[in-house]
């Protein structure tokens, strides 16, 4: 195993290289959680940016809420968002919300008396309250259901990662971008972060790419993360 992480480290590394950008990727084995790539500090926190959507997708099919969810991450509307997040508040109670979150792994510091709108925008795009290790994330979406895959899959076939849906040799690649703070530009943090399916459909791997000043979610950082997607699933 140290020789498989040693080399799939040296991959990832080199293709944030080829895309002369740094950055953090954290990947895991969906069965057992364990690393298998890696590149730079997976427990250096930075802010999630939209890839709360996933965090809050995940506790409103929890508690029975379903409806516009599958677009909400597959389309990335923060407007969506906003509103299911008050939504979710309005029908569990934020104590609830907050007790999800950490069981997912991540500490939110969002008062529980927050107003919809802190509310409603901390939960849609991800600039306060929360920052997130690629290596917490890549272990969370490891965990995610069917619903909430074929969303990530969606996003990739006609959302903001489109750019890459026939970059994956070998399996499938589904995942949530995010981009900010602030603003989009070429400038902007990029992230994306979600599932490798294998040529029947399988999860294989979970995977965090966190990419520092190269842009939308849905370029580099996605790329980067299809060409690891190949690379893991031909090992």
């Amino acid at each position: 195993m140290v020789a498989v992480l040693f080399c799939a480290g040296i991959a990832a590394e080199g293709m944030l290289a080829r895309e002369k950008v740094s950055g953090l990727i954290a990947a895991v084995d969906v069965e057992s959680g364990v690393l298998v790539a890696s590149a730079g500090n997976v427990e250096e926190r930075v802010l999630p940016l939209s890839l709360v959507k996933v965090m809050l997708a995940a506790s409103l099919l929890e508690h029975g809420i379903e409806d516009g969810v599958h677009e909400m991450i597959a389309g990335g509307s923060d407007l969506a968002a906003k509103k299911l997040a008050v939504r979710l508040r309005n029908a569990v109670g934020a104590e609830t919300v907050l007790a999800d979150v950490r069981r997912y792994g991540f500490t939110l510091t969002l008062p529980a008396t927050a107003s919809d709108e802190e509310w409603g925008t901390t939960l849609s795009i991800g600039e306060s309250h929360l920052l997130v290790t690629p290596l917490e994330v890549a272990r969370f979406f490891r965990t995610v259901d069917k619903r909430l895959q074929s969303a990530l899959l969606d996003a990739v076939e006609r959302g903001s990662a489109r750019g890459i849906r026939s970059r994956v040799a070998g399996g499938r690649i589904g995942g949530k971008t995010g981009t900010g703070p602030n603003r989009v530009a070429p400038d902007s943090d990029g992230w994306f972060a979600g599932l490798i399916f294998d040529a029947r459909g399988e999860p294989r791997f979970a995977f965090a790419t966190y990419v520092r000043k190269g842009g939308p979610g849905g370029g580099t950082a996605a790329r980067v993360s299809a060409d690891l997607a190949t690379a893991l699933l031909a090992r």
